[in-house]
């Protein structure tokens, strides 16, 4: 693949163009203060470089992250020492090579001039830069699963049982950066439907590798908490919080209560013979959420629904520093952050619009891309317990390659001589 592309001069360009927006980011806002999540993996990473193992603590485990993102910036670290800079200098080449990957996705089943264009939207797709200079499992994770998806679409649908298991074991590895994917694996088995032998063939594959990848980090939790944890805790504050939005308990999606709640189970520490307090508060806060939603169903469903347009045309601002509600802005005469985040809203509303255009003309090689869809409609169940726009990120790669398929039906109508042909 990369030989093929290296080639091409248009992705060659867009590959360049990618890099140069993303340095350009990065050089010009390196990381300040950590806060919330980078903390964390920061802590990690660099414990797991000092030699002090997965911890936050030197020496003490951890189940609370997944080790895809933290075993990264110890690689960084251990080469350049304790500097986030060089790490987020590292995502924008990541990210860059992205643009590759989706290139490749997109010519899988589009003319290679279309999916040449879906790789310059994401290369210049503001969002997805600025995520690049950020301490954050984003840039990684979706470099992981564009790989997944690549090495799927290349296996002709499973025809190619090889490519399948690297496609298999890339997305256990994007799953060991983030868990979000750890049902995912069904969306491959769907999309080799409706050949029975073939998807039975594929179910298998996919099980032996996915498994593969996920099983030393499963076994270091048995070893260390004594418990069966394929990646880590988490989605217990989320599902929480969302619980009690359903029972009217707050007016609106709030971490307090359940951060409160966590932090008095693990307040005691870690004592011998007991299971680790965080794996104990977890099963605990996640019960009670569940349980709250299961008691207020309507409530519950109420909520999804509302949930949806804001997940979905999130502006996203807050990675751009503009994260106060548009009232207090206004209140301030502060008008320029308003028409900032707004100009993003409405980028997204037509990204939106476009995307769902684009797969209309697509019908037809439905069968080609269908795992694309799936891809859609896996991450849009994020809404269900959780109101975080950052769970749709890496999600734009895929919509932005079909972005690209009515602009280059636009273009070629509108052009000089052309005749339409939308």
């Amino acid at each position: 693949m990369l030989k093929a592309i290296l080639k091409n001069r248009v992705v060659l360009a867009v590959f360049l163009l990618a890099l140069a927006v993303r340095l350009f980011y990065v050089l010009g806002n390196p990381p300040g203060a950590l806060a919330g999540d980078a903390v964390e993996y920061d802590a990690i990473g660099w414990n797991l470089a000092s030699g002090s193992g997965f911890s936050m603590e030197p020496g003490i485990p951890t189940p609370v992250r997944a080790p895809g993102y933290p075993f990264f910036l110890a690689a960084v670290y251990l080469v350049f020492g304790h500097s986030p800079y060089a790490a987020v200098l590292l995502q924008a080449l990541l990210g860059a090579l992205c643009c590759l990957l989706v290139f490749d996705i997109g010519a899988a089943f589009l003319e290679r001039r279309t999916a040449a264009l879906g790789a310059g939207l994401y290369a210049l797709y503001p969002v997805g830069a600025v995520y690049c200079g950020l301490l954050l499992s984003e840039t990684l994770f979706t470099f992981f699963f564009l790989c997944s998806l690549s090495l799927f679409l290349r296996s002709g649908r499973g025809a190619r049982p090889a490519l399948l298991a690297l496609a298999a074991f890339a997305l256990g590895l994007a799953t060991l950066t983030r868990p979000t994917t750890m049902l995912f694996p069904a969306a491959f088995v769907l999309a080799l439907l409706p050949d029975w032998k073939r998807t039975l063939r594929g179910a298998v594959i996919t099980a032996v590798f996915f498994s593969a990848a996920l099983a030393p980090w499963a076994l270091r939790n048995y070893r260390s908490f004594g418990v069966f944890m394929p990646v880590a805790t988490g989605g217990s504050i989320c599902l929480y919080a969302t619980g009690e939005e359903a029972a009217g308990l707050t007016p609106s999606y709030d971490f307090s209560n359940a951060l409160a709640r966590r932090a008095a189970l693990t307040a005691g520490g870690w004592r011998s013979g007991e299971t680790e307090p965080n794996i104990t508060a977890d099963r605990e806060i996640k019960a009670d959420g569940l349980r709250m939603i299961k008691e207020n169903p309507g409530a519950y469903f109420r909520l999804v629904l509302r949930r949806m347009p804001r997940y979905w045309f999130s502006s996203h601002s807050s990675v751009f520093g503009v994260d106060l509600p548009l009232g207090e802005y206004r209140a301030r005469g502060e008008y320029l952050p308003v028409l900032f985040r707004l100009a993003l809203i409405g980028l997204h509303f037509g990204l939106a619009a476009l995307a769902v255009w684009g797969m209309a003309l697509c019908r037809a090689s439905f069968a080609g891309w269908s795992v694309l869809l799936l891809v859609l409609v896996y991450f849009n169940m994020h809404a269900l317990f959780d109101m975080c726009p950052r769970y749709l990120v890496p999600v734009y790669p895929y919509l932005l390659v079909f972005c690209a398929v009515p602009l280059a039906r636009l273009y070629d109508a509108f052009r000089p001589g052309a005749k339409a042909q939308l």
